[in-house]
């Protein structure tokens, strides 16, 4: 069953039949051509059925293909991990956005996509540093404490500069 991360089963004689069952917890969906639900370590266990309500509330993983798991799961699984990881410490912060996706570029680079109004954060490559994506969160939250309701709004895309404490802030035409 997808469901089973494992079970284990002993006897305890004379009469005794002990079962123990671990289920998979999904944390995202992961869109490998097709949606399945994904776990903390990366792996996806369970195509998705999205009418059924599997992943209802879950973040979507996007930007990678069923072919690049195929070729390398475990390496296509830590990628996967550790974009959920870094959504893990942007959840942190409660004054942050809701995030409904998390899209890994082909070169490693991670985007956030709000719930609300679909703005992208890009925070930069995945592999960078844990402390300089700290960093560039810190400087996300510093620019959208200092936006209006409408200009959050309106904003379209936060780009959060590698090198320095800058973001470009991209907003809708009126």
């Amino acid at each position: 069953h997808p469901w089973i991360a494992s079970a284990t089963a002993h006897r305890i004689l004379p009469d005794t039949l002990i079962v123990e069952i671990r289920e998979h917890e999904a944390t995202a969906i992961g869109m490998f051509g097709e949606p399945y639900l994904v776990g903390a370590d990366g792996h996806p266990f369970k195509r998705a059925q999205l009418a059924d309500g599997d992943g209802d509330g879950l973040p979507v993983v996007t930007g990678l293909d069923r072919d690049a798991y195929q070729r390398d799961p475990h390496r296509t699984a830590a990628t996967i991990g550790a974009a959920l990881a870094a959504l893990a410490r942007w959840r942190a912060t409660a004054s942050r956005p809701a995030i409904g996706e998390v899209h890994i570029g082909s070169h490693g680079a991670l985007t956030l996509r709000t719930y609300d109004h679909g703005a992208a954060i890009e925070l930069g490559q995945l592999a960078a540093h844990e402390s300089d994506l700290a960093g560039r969160m810190r400087t996300f939250d510093a620019a959208w404490a200092e936006l209006t309701d409408l200009e959050r709004s309106r904003a379209r895309a936060f780009y959060l500069d590698a090198r320095a404490d800058r973001v470009t802030i991209a907003f809708a035409k009126d």
